[in-house]
């Protein structure tokens, strides 16, 4: 064989040794805009869904969740005993500005720390959320972002079928 055959059959092998498959194992540390969107990008440019796979015991702060002190505008979260999470964002847009409510899709939330009461996100987020004794307060830190610490109410007597949801 050739010097130069044995020197690209040597760089190919070397390439290959380096690749990996595990980058879906990551955190995704950039930014996430709160629209409600919970797809992404995939690798050919289209929107891939997020994985809505229950993600674990999540019940220490499973409930209905009210964050609007902190968003423009109203904003709920629902979070399910099996580690499901759901948005659902007051309409800001359009002819149904202000009378309807956007559904986000479900996403995995899954207990990554325990101990340390920190939870991660399919969308990316990473954060660290404790309910009060007596599961009428949930506060919420973002890991990934610098942002202010959130105290979000519980929704007492209302649930999610009673937003009047977007139809489009």
């Amino acid at each position: 064989m050739k010097p130069a055959l044995y020197l690209t059959l040597a760089s190919v092998l070397l390439l290959g040794a380096c690749s990996s498959d595990d980058d879906s194992d990551m955190l995704d540390t950039s930014d996430n805009d709160a629209s409600g969107d919970t797809s992404e990008l995939a690798p050919d440019g289209g929107e891939t869904e997020l994985s809505s796979t229950p993600g674990g015991d999540t019940s220490a702060i499973a409930g209905y969740w009210d964050g609007s002190e902190y968003e423009d505008g109203e904003r709920y979260y629902l979070i399910a005993e099996n580690g499901l999470w759901t948005e659902y964002f007051l309409n800001s847009e359009g002819d149904s500005a202000g009378n309807c409510y956007t559904k986000t899709d479900t996403q995995t939330l899954t207990p990554e720390n325990p101990a340390a009461n920190e939870y991660s996100l399919a969308d990316g987020r990473a954060l660290a959320i404790t309910s009060d004794e007596a599961r009428t307060t949930l506060t919420v830190d973002d890991i990934i972002e610098d942002s202010p610490t959130q105290t979000w109410p519980v929704v007492t007597g209302r649930m999610p079928e009673d937003l009047p949801l977007c139809t489009s």
